[in-house]
């Protein structure tokens, strides 16, 4: 069963919507993901999290900086 309420999921579909097809090439890790990957309804309430590009922007400079 999967969880009623995930506080981040606005924000992920968000940031989905304005990355485009940039999206197919990714993925969302940290706390901006955990909320899809728990299933246990038992489990603690996810917490709310913001940095999801933050995240995006570390990595893209990473990428550039080792190309």
């Amino acid at each position: 069963m999967a969880r009623l309420q995930n506080p981040n999921l606005e924000i992920l579909v968000l940031a989905v919507d304005q990355l485009g097809q940039l999206t197919e090439e990714m993925v969302f890790v940290g706390g901006c993901a955990t909320g899809l990957l728990i299933t246990d309804i038992a489990a603690p309430p996810i917490r709310v999290t913001r940095d999801v590009v933050k995240q995006l922007f570390i990595v893209f400079y990473l990428t550039k900086s080792a190309g």
